[in-house]
């Protein structure tokens, strides 16, 4: 465990719980929110043709396919090309300015 902390969720502060997990071989640092009611559990899923499941990058706090459900092609306008701006939000805040501008396509 990295540690407890209080964080920022929803406009309140609430405790925040930091850990390392790895999945398939890669290690990564994680918050876990125990007072943020969040989706738990997620039963597995067939996407039919021409239907989307979007996941936000916050897996406690994001309403996204398990909340609004599968997304049509249709409304799917745009693509996502670069990080417009990034934040170390698990830390202080602070702007990561390496991160501006960073192409999201694998290098």
């Amino acid at each position: 465990m990295l540690g407890e902390v209080r964080e920022r969720s929803r406009g309140m502060l609430v405790d925040a719980i930091r850990l390392e997990e790895q999945v398939t071989g890669t290690r990564q640092r994680i918050q876990v929110l125990p007072g943020v009611a969040a989706p738990r559990s997620f039963a597995p899923l067939r996407i039919p043709a021409g239907q989307y499941l979007m996941l936000g990058d916050n897996r406690n706090d994001s309403a996204d396919s398990r909340v609004i459900g599968l997304v049509p092609r249709a409304k799917l306008i745009g693509r996502a090309e670069r990080v417009l701006v990034s934040a170390a939000y698990q830390e202080d805040w602070m702007p990561r300015l390496d991160r501006f501008g960073l192409s999201l396509r694998a290098p």
